[in-house]
């Protein structure tokens, strides 16, 4: 049965990857630059200089990874070129991994400090949910027992393990305390759909305590889960004002902003169309 449960899931995420959203890339900048002033100075120039920096390409960061030199500092702690990949995560790219790592811890203090969690009336909404999506599409809904939870377990230890090993990359000590917690969960409520609850409600649920506290643009990822860009956007100008993040390379940070601000260009979620409770999917449900 579990097998079973778990091929319907990913059966069900197929469908969604199918069903990308295609973000219009209306050239908004200047209201951009009203909304979030920090932007303006990481604008793209007409015709950029060659960058005095020891680091030519900060995205490649060569020199730093060599010299072992701290990229940015994060809540006190120094942010190393290593620290930026992560096997559990499929991250192999630093220019990927950096924004990860960033967003990731940045978003994890805020949730903590919020003491976010889920409700068995969550699961239990979640679980009528993912069965009327089956029983819609004619699938075989499984009974509701409990399920055979040796993987998890068996998971979880696994992840245990990785974490015992000294000197774990920050991005990588992210996702595997992440699985850890996600495992824990279902562990704690036998039951295969409580993991999956987790994993897809959680991140809403830390989507609409960022919303609640700083607004800002809220967009739908390619998935069709809400992100709260524009939140993110003020936690990040927030950490910097308070000097929980400090970059040092100047080109390191314009990019790393660049690259940010191009999120905000996508198309903006009304306020009265947000719904941070339901999981992507089960807008097939209608």
């Amino acid at each position: 049965m579990p097998k079973q449960l778990a091929n319907t899931l990913v059966y069900m995420f197929l469908l969604l990857a199918a069903e990308k959203v295609t973000a219009t890339q209306a050239n908004n900048q200047e209201s951009l630059s009203n909304s979030y002033p920090s932007l303006n100075k990481f604008s793209p120039k007409p015709t950029p200089s060659k960058s005095n920096s020891n680091v030519d390409n900060p995205m490649d960061a060569s020199v730093t990874q060599l010299l072992g030199v701290p990229i940015a500092t994060l809540f006190g702690k120094p942010i190393y070129h290593s620290d930026c990949l992560s096997r559990s995560s499929g991250i192999g790219s630093f220019k990927v991994g950096f924004q990860r790592l960033v967003l990731t811890a940045l978003k994890e203090n805020f949730c903590r400090s919020k003491s976010l969690s889920l409700s068995q009336k969550d699961l239990d909404t979640y679980e009528e949910k993912i069965r009327a999506f089956m029983s819609k599409r004619n699938m075989k809904v499984p009974s509701k027992q409990n399920f055979d939870m040796t993987n998890i377990q068996e998971q979880l230890d696994d992840v245990k393990t990785k974490l015992s090993v000294p000197n774990l990359p920050w991005l990588e000590m992210l996702a595997l305390k992440e699985f850890k917690r996600s495992y824990l969960f279902a562990l704690k409520h036998n039951s295969l759909i409580a993991l999956q609850a987790y994993n897809q409600l959680m991140p809403l649920r830390c989507d609409e305590a960022l919303y609640n506290q700083y607004a800002g643009k809220v967009i739908v990822s390619q998935l069709g889960g809400l992100v709260s860009i524009g939140a993110y956007m003020k936690l990040i100008q927030e950490a910097e004002d308070l000097g929980n993040l400090q970059f040092h390379d100047k080109d390191l940070k314009k990019a790393f902003f660049k690259k940010m601000s191009s999120y905000l260009l996508s198309p903006e979620i009304p306020p009265n169309r947000l719904d941070f409770d339901s999981p992507p999917w089960s807008k097939y449900l209608h």
